[in-house]
């Protein structure tokens, strides 16, 4: 090869690198990190306004895609919302529409509904519906026995089964739903009237799993009743992995002369154990104690204990405290709610303007700047001035790099306020949570105000300007695959108690973790999605490794995926439950714009390379064809 040819190889060489850079200033040009803005779309969701209130999310007609519960008319009727693809989706305007399914509404005059719960609690792989309510005068009153039912769903049919059988008349307080036997049938936690713990399971032996009996708490755990704290009221009870086997144990919030413990149960074999140790509350005087919540707050792979608190009845001086998963003592996550010149606090419990339940303090985590550590919403109140105003915060989870103990512990995580427009128009909120309209991995929000006294839902889309990655995950309960019962063919409902946890590698070579836990809670409207999403940042690489764990009773039942694509929607069917090998799972994938963008850069440097080549080749072929031009006329010695 000719040494022009040389240079002109080392040109390409050199264009090609031009190119991408010029590629990635143009992205970064048109695309500005950290830049989101959150817009109304209730009229496009809803296509009508709706009055009541958010209080859970199930796959009710096997569709693939989430439905909405919703408690209306002063908590005496639930409203389920179906998701309705459409047939041609403008540019701009939402792939499908929420619209009530009025065969499955169920009335209660008589009382007041205070909490749902969807789960297949007899096991038919048919979502049904755990209906928690209060007598009509005692919505608030925290002394009231809870009543509890289960309406039994007929998908074909798209409706529930208004014979419903009652699991309780005289529950201490809401229950926690868990798997506790591990047989993928969920299984209620809590307390009767007189605070004896207690399990409530479907009867195998009767017609179609539906009667529902109680178990001493005693029973599976060999613990005596008498020797256990009350349970706290509000609780925060959690089925969440808590020694590392990715297989759902137990955490108890119990209280000791009006001071909160909590205990960890784990399973081991087939029984819950407990070492008999309590779990304090971080140093200092708080006035109210908030929900518990786990997350994987620093990227760890695996998830941490967070805990919102306030240290005044007003609570102008609201924290939130962490416990590692692998520490033993709190840390200062974050101390005070700071926005330019305006503070922000927790809101006491008893300022809940919601008539049909008391709401305690709470976070509801999701990651909805996608960079791979969750984040966090709460409904907090202005303290910076004389007049409480109630806000929707977003809390977005950031490295805390202050030396300052009171602000947060060095090299931790902390939150900070994030304030965007769209979501400080909202007026009153008393409820929300995040949701996935697009089913595009990016978590929207969904929102409860109090509208001229009445529960009003706001559907606020997320535009998230970052070309993030994501992976989204959804674990069903794997009871049947395509041999469940019926016409309808569902791969399973919603599974409480999965974990969920990721090992990828980003562009620096740096490998990174992240862990989630699936519908850990689902008392006091804690509103957890039926499916786990978990940001990948900016990192378009595949998922090394994705592995899924489910409750067991001692031996493990876990599967590990490699090289998932990222951008992708995965769904799990744990079946059998017993051999991890054979589980099913389902890649759906939702290409982000960076991998538009990368396909793009790709196909222009391939076209640009082809057309420098033959730029090339055809300057090679015409050299060769002048030097054979001027050999013919060379005068030839040797003919002579």
């Amino acid at each position: 090869m000719r040494n022009g040819q040389n240079m002109d190889y080392v040109l390409i060489s050199r264009c090609v690198v031009y190119l991408f850079v010029v590629a990635a200033h143009c992205r970064g040009q048109l695309i500005p990190l950290s830049q989101q803005s959150f817009k109304d779309i209730t009229s496009n969701v809803f296509e009508t306004q709706v009055e009541g209130v958010v209080a859970a999310f199930g796959d009710f007609d096997c569709d693939k895609k989430t439905d909405i519960f919703v408690i209306a008319e002063d908590g005496h009727r639930v409203d389920l919302w179906l998701w309705h693809e459409k047939s041609s989706t403008a540019p701009g305007s939402t792939p499908g529409t929420l619209r009530k399914c009025q065969n499955a509404t169920i009335k209660i005059p008589n009382e007041v509904i205070t909490s749902v719960v969807p789960g297949d609690y007899d096991g038919d792989s048919r979502m049904d519906l755990l209906v928690l309510t209060k007598p009509l005068t005692k919505a608030k009153d925290d002394t009231a026995p809870t009543s509890s039912h289960i309406y039994w769903g007929i998908t074909k049919q798209l409706a529930f089964d208004l014979k419903n059988t009652t699991v309780s008349v005289d529950m201490f307080d809401q229950p926690l739903v868990m798997d506790y036997n591990a047989d993928m049938v969920p299984d209620i936690f809590g307390a009767d009237s007189n605070g004896d713990r207690f399990f409530w399971s479907a009867d195998p032996n009767s017609k179609h799993n539906r009667n529902i009996v109680p178990k001493p708490f005693s029973d599976e755990t060999e613990t005596a009743q008498e020797t256990l704290l009350p349970l706290r009221k509000p609780h925060s009870h959690i089925f969440v992995d808590l020694s590392g086997d990715l297989g759902a144990d137990l955490l108890v919030t119990s209280v000791d002369s009006g001071v909160t413990k909590f205990e960890q149960w784990i399973k081991t074999n087939d029984k819950l154990q407990w070492d008999g140790t309590y779990i304090d509350l971080p140093s200092g005087n708080f006035a109210h104690v908030g929900q518990s919540v786990y997350t994987d707050i620093d990227a760890s792979g695996k998830v941490d204990h967070l805990l919102p608190v306030c240290e005044d009845e007003l609570c102008h001086n609201s924290a939130i405290y962490a416990m590692y998963d692998d520490e033993t003592e709190w840390r200062l996550l974050l101390n005070g709610f700071t926005f330019g010149s305006m503070g922000w606090g927790f809101i006491p419990p008893a300022d809940n303007p919601l008539t049909i339940s008391n709401i305690p303090i709470m976070l509801n985590i999701g990651d909805y700047t996608m960079d791979g550590f969750p984040d966090a919403l709460a409904i907090l109140q202005n303290t910076s001035h004389g007049e409480t105003t109630r806000q929707l915060i977003l809390l977005h989870n950031i490295l805390c790099e202050s030396n300052n103990p009171d602000i947060c512990s060095k090299d931790y995580r902390t939150f900070i306020v994030d304030i965007y427009p769209g979501v400080m128009d909202l007026e009153e909120p008393v409820v929300a949570s995040f949701f996935d309209f697009y089913e595009d991995g990016v978590l929207d929000l969904l929102v409860t105000t109090m509208v001229d006294d009445k529960p009003m839902i706001h559907a606020l889309e997320n535009f998230l300007n970052e070309d993030a990655c994501f992976v989204k995950v959804l674990v069903l309960s794997g009871l049947c695959f395509y041999n469940c019962p019926g016409e309808v063919e569902p791969y399973g409902v919603n599974q409480p108690g999965p974990m969920i946890n990721y090992q990828t590698t980003d562009p620096d070579g740096k490998q990174r973790f992240s862990a989630a836990v699936q519908l850990s809670q689902s008392a006091y409207f804690s509103l957890q999605l039926p499916y786990v999403v978990m940001g990948l940042g900016q990192t378009p690489n595949f998922i090394d490794y994705l592995t899924v764990g489910i409750p067991n009773n001692g031996d493990s039942r876990q599967q590990t995926w490699t090289q998932i694509i990222p951008c992708s929607k995965v769904i799990v069917i744990p079946y059998p439950p017993d051999e991890p090998a054979n589980w099913n799972s389902k890649i759906i994938v939702t290409p982000s714009p960076i991998v538009y963008m990368t396909a793009g850069v790709l196909a222009g440097t391939c076209i640009f390379i082809a057309g420098i080549v033959g730029i090339l080749h055809w300057r090679e072929k015409r050299e060769d064809k002048e030097e054979k031009r001027q050999e013919a006329h060379r005068f030839h010695f040797d003919a002579m």
